[in-house]
């Protein structure tokens, strides 16, 4: 199977093909895969179509599964059946306007009613339950459920995401993620279930950055799959040491917002290419990277998404608000209308020719952005360039403690700063955040990533006043 550019449009000679392992003896091609495989595969072929249809056509097959999912959950959740007493949907899909008037969900309410919310009825061919943990601000994890289903499609929009950053399946990858369970460290033959590619490497993604450096020089893969935080580390590293990855084509970043600044980095020192997704532990992959606009598609086969303003109303092109989520094929805990936390800014219709809804950017959490004593939250952006003129800073961290003062954890090759560079230092974070701020500073020899190794730049501990 390869790339279907749909009509009018010639297929690219970079277009990656895609070779699928036979799981028949003696069998080499056309190859008969596993029966996982056959399915990914045979989704994979729906979506080469789908993202092409019209977004009225898009958003009509959206809201008739949303609908039986809704129905589901009326009847087999014990929280749903409470929720949703009362409301006239009437009978087949719910229109946008029935939709929109369910109420929404947060984490708050995951947490407290979560096996209330779970359905006591699943369909069986679904397959087996699993449960997945997210970290939240509080440190309080959200439990949620999905099933099998759930990760065919997971598979299927990642299998995509490989098409569209036309990935050569030949080619090696490092890994670097949380490794635990089933995805622990080591070598494997290849990165995609039922596709032939070439050798994988996944690599716990909590060892410190000179390992990590030094592994991906060993390794020297085509391709890697990272957290963009640790990818900016790996850069800061790699230009002290004066060494490069000397193959790497393309980098794939998940699970952090990324900044313009990382992405022009990683082109000018190791002239790879860096791509995006947006992707939650509820839902699995939200948004990927448009091949030709670069800003990032909605995955609306799986995943009806919604921003919304302040008021519950949807945000229009250029605006920001919250994303909420409605993952289309979960009938094991369904989340409707689930407010992730995020913040996004809508896109505009995508030149390309898909349908598929986009999103410009995506913002950060709500704990990424800094609250100002009007009131006001914004999302900080750092210049890392004037923050390097200042002085060698190998790593910072900034955290809201009070309204007016924020904490400030410094890295810094030499040791502390003299009093003018900390002024500097802090009249430029003044100038990110458009409000003088009280800072106190300390300096640490290293400031540790969380258990999944993420690197948070800036987080805000200070709530909004309760009305």
């Amino acid at each position: 199977m390869g790339i279907d550019p749909g009509p009018g449009r010639p297929t690219s000679p970079t277009t990656s093909i895609v070779e699928p392992r036979s799981a028949i003896e003696g069998l080499e091609w056309p190859a008969v895969p596993d029966p996982t495989a056959s399915r990914v595969l045979a989704l994979a072929f729906q979506l080469e179509h789908s993202q092409w249809w019209p977004p009225g056509t898009l958003l009509d097959h959206q809201l008739r599964q949303a609908g039986r999912v809704v129905e589901h959950a009326r009847r087999t959740s014990r929280f749903y059946a409470g929720r949703f007493d009362g409301l006239d949907l009437g009978p087949g899909p719910p229109s946008l306007d029935q939709f929109r008037s369910l109420p929404t969900l947060d984490r708050e309410t995951v947490q407290r009613e979560g096996p209330a919310l779970r359905s006591t009825s699943r369909p069986r061919s679904h397959g087996e339950i699993l449960t997945m943990h997210t970290s939240g601000s509080t440190g309080r994890p959200t439990e949620v459920q999905a099933t099998g289903l759930s990760c065919l499609f997971l598979m299927a929009h990642t299998l995509r995401d490989h098409l569209w950053g036309r990935r050569a399946f030949s080619g090696s990858m490092v890994l670097m993620q949380s490794a635990s369970g089933r995805s622990a460290e080591g070598r494997f033959p290849g990165w995609f279930r039922g596709i032939a590619t070439g050798p994988a490497r996944v690599v716990d993604v909590t060892r410190p950055v000179g390992e990590l450096l030094d592994l991906l020089i060993e390794e020297d893969p085509d391709y890697l799959q990272v957290h963009p935080s640790t990818l900016g580390a790996l850069l800061d590293r790699s230009l002290r040491a004066g060494v490069a990855p000397g193959r790497l084509k393309q980098v794939k970043c998940f699970g952090e917002v990324l900044g313009p600044t990382t992405r022009e980095r990683c082109r000018v020192q190791w002239g790879a290419e860096v791509r995006d997704c947006y992707a939650s532990e509820e839902c699995g992959p939200i948004a990927l990277q448009c091949p030709e606009s670069g800003d990032l598609h909605i995955q609306a086969e799986s995943t009806l998404v919604e921003v919304l303003d302040d008021r519950g109303e949807p945000c229009g092109p250029g605006e920001v608000g919250q994303v909420h989520v409605t993952p289309l094929h979960n009938f094991a805990m369904p989340l409707i209308r689930y407010g992730l936390g995020d913040y996004a800014e809508v896109g505009a219709p995508c030149p390309c020719g898909r349908g598929l809804p986009t999103l410009r950017r995506v913002v950060g959490r709500v704990r990424h952005l800094v609250r100002l004593p009007r009131g006001d939250r914004i999302h900080p952006e750092f210049d890392e360039e004037a923050l390097r003129a200042i002085a060698d800073i190998r790593q910072y961290q900034l955290t809201q403690v009070e309204p007016e003062r924020i904490d400030v954890s410094l890295v810094v090759e030499g040791g502390p700063l003299d009093d003018d560079r900390e002024r500097l230092l802090c009249d430029h974070f003044d100038s990110a955040f458009r409000h003088r701020f009280r800072y106190r500073v300390r300096y640490l020899d290293e400031i540790p990533r969380t258990p999944r190794g993420k690197f948070e730049v800036f987080r805000c501990e200070v709530d909004d006043p309760r009305p």
